[in-house]
């Protein structure tokens, strides 16, 4: 089980924390290098709200996910998981370089069949 209770933990596995004001509707994502590096990283934020240093009212977490780049398409966040995209990689590259040998062998004369780059006489 993954435990996200502290700020190094949530640091270590790339998660921001951000604290929202809904008196002042005022947002504020927390630097959390910082605060570790200001001996703060064990601090146990969920069951203390966060306190609006502008009108001192009391205010609430966001959590927020690491945000993933879709390696594939090169594009926005992707729902698949880093060993999910990795796979498809893998897949598409197998398809390319089969194809590619697939023309090599054509050019070559062969038939398409056997080992990459020879010809079958």
């Amino acid at each position: 089980m993954i435990r996200l209770d502290t700020l190094r933990a949530l640091h270590e596995r790339d998660h921001k924390l951000a604290a929202y004001c809904s008196t002042c509707q005022r947002w504020a994502v927390l630097d959390l290098p910082k605060l570790i590096e200001q001996g703060r990283g064990e601090y146990r934020f969920v069951s203390h709200p966060p306190r609006c240093r502008v009108c001192g009212e009391l205010g609430q977490w966001q959590l927020r996910p690491p945000a993933y780049r879709d390696a594939a398409t090169g594009g926005g966040a992707s729902l698949a998981g880093p060993f999910q995209r990795n796979r498809l990689n893998e897949v598409r590259l197998g398809v390319t370089a089969t194809r590619k040998a697939s023309a090599n062998i054509a050019s070559a004369g062969g038939s398409g069949t056997g080992t990459p780059g020879t010809t079958k006489r």
